[in-house]
């Protein structure tokens, strides 16, 4: 029996106890607390990805009209904890007062302006040079990591947890900052003024995501474990 917990943040408890009086055998986990979720209701630990599909996340043949985008929730007050608190509404204020990118910014904890359909966010994504991706109120990361590598534009995100640094290397497939956001402007003007540097990221993450990290590769792994 395998369960797959999704947004441990809510309802935990409930979850786990759903798990455990059904005597799940493999819990499937996105978060740096599989481990722990598992050991309290007695399953094997399994690791994997909320990832994307790159037959619905591919580069468009499209003007990138933006230095950098975002759409999302903002998450501000008390929904993160830690150093990444109100990072995403703070990376917004850092960006408009420095006043030198053209940003395209959906952002908003209501869904009235959520983006309506899956194309269009795609096509906003592909039109920015680079697109924001943060960690989740667990320190979890969302599809948006992989959707944003396999649109070949390049992830801005913050400093995350150790057990990713196997797969987002700052300098070398994505942009990582400083949740303080000391370092988050130089980064970003180095890559926006520098195209080799740019195209280098955003062709190595692409290259990643699509070879090892979608849907298919999260099943085949899966499958593997069972």
């Amino acid at each position: 029996i395998v369960a797959m917990l999704h947004k441990p943040q809510n309802l935990l408890q409930e979850k786990l106890n759903f798990c455990k009086i059904n005597k799940i055998d493999i819990l499937v986990d996105p978060d740096v607390t599989y481990k722990d979720h598992a050991s309290m209701v007695g399953a094997i630990p399994f690791k994997t990805w909320f990832t994307a599909d790159p037959k619905v996340f591919y580069p468009r043949n499209v003007e990138k009209k933006y230095d950098i985008g975002f759409s999302g929730a903002l998450h501000g007050g008390t929904k993160l904890k830690g150093p990444a608190q109100n990072i995403r509404p703070r990376v917004y204020d850092l960006l408009r007062e420095n006043g030198t990118y053209n940003m395209f910014w959906n952002g908003s904890d209501s869904i009235e302006p959520r983006i309506s359909s899956v194309e269009t966010y795609v096509t906003y994504m592909c039109q920015c040079r680079a697109w924001l991706s943060t960690s989740g109120p667990l320190g979890g990361l969302g599809p948006r990591y992989f959707e944003i590598m396999m649109s070949k534009t390049l992830l801005v995100c913050n400093k995350m947890p150790l057990q990713y640094g196997d797969i987002f290397k700052d300098g070398e497939n994505c942009l990582i900052f400083e949740n303080d956001l000391s370092d988050l402007i130089s980064k970003l003007d180095y890559y926006l003024s520098n195209e080799e540097e740019l195209k280098r990221l955003t062709d190595n993450a692409y290259n990643l995501a699509t070879n090892k990290y979608t849907w298919k590769h999260m099943a085949i792994n899966l499958i593997n474990e069972v």
